[in-house]
């Protein structure tokens, strides 16, 4: 077993539980999207899966290792990261600043800190000419793509992302998605949560549907498409 797993994930908030029994499955070399409504539960779940927060019951997977209780800066070294939604970046620091931060875990030597920035720029070349510019004083598609570098600096097996089109112009969405596609066909298993169901199948292979924190329908990308998974079971309409 090489991929991530959740198996009957439960957790909330004092009082409120948010998920129940969760259950999703994600390979190695694919996007994986998590889509649902607002308030579904689709951050609660990444949050868990990354660490951010514990599970009520049920257990979490890599690679065959039990991560439930597992913590944060020990699953970064087992190879999860997660991409916050809202980017969570320092705005008065670099850019070059923001990046190293994703390798702080990593205790990387100068010649291989160089490396990884300069993979990610490979990636994002917008980047390029504003590594000494403040985050903060970049665009909101830039700012995502320093997110998603800082993420990929400890050079994760598994990228969670959430909620990565909000807030974002349509020609600046497909750049990123493309970004996810490229991690993916390299190897990388993605995990893309999102509210907007058209952006988060474009991009993926296989698909869960989460409302009130319950997972009611899993299927490839394609098929959630082709059946109007959406209209029917995330919209509530036919």
């Amino acid at each position: 077993m090489s991929g991530l797993e959740v198996r009957q994930g439960c957790a909330g908030y004092g009082d409120l539980q948010v998920l129940f029994g969760v259950e999703i499955s994600v390979p190695a070399g694919a996007v994986t999207a998590v889509l649902g409504p607002n308030g579904a539960g689709k951050t609660t779940l990444l949050n868990a899966i990354a660490g951010m927060h514990p599970w009520w019951s049920g257990s979490a997977w890599l690679a065959g290792r039990d991560l439930t209780r597992v913590s944060v800066s020990n699953r970064v070294r087992a190879g999860i990261t997660l991409v916050p939604q809202g980017r969570e970046l320092f705005g008065p620091m670099t850019v070059r600043e923001n990046l190293e931060l994703g390798a702080f875990q990593c205790r990387l030597s100068r010649k291989l800190m160089h490396q990884r920035i300069e993979r990610t720029l490979e990636l994002f070349p917008d980047l390029a000419a504003r590594l000494e510019r403040k985050a903060e004083e970049l665009s909101g598609g830039q700012q995502q793509m320093v997110a998603i570098g800082r993420a990929l600096m400890s050079e994760p097996a598994f990228l969670l992302i959430d909620e990565p089109s909000q807030g974002l112009g349509p020609i600046v969405v497909e750049a990123v998605l493309d970004s996810l596609r490229l991690l993916a066909r390299g190897g990388m298993g993605v995990v893309l949560a999102e509210q907007d169901g058209s952006a988060g199948l474009k991009v993926a292979d296989q698909c869960y549907v989460i409302r009130s924190g319950t997972v009611v329908w899993t299927g490839s990308a394609a098929r959630a498409t082709r059946e109007g998974v959406l209209g029917e079971l995330y919209f509530g309409t036919k």
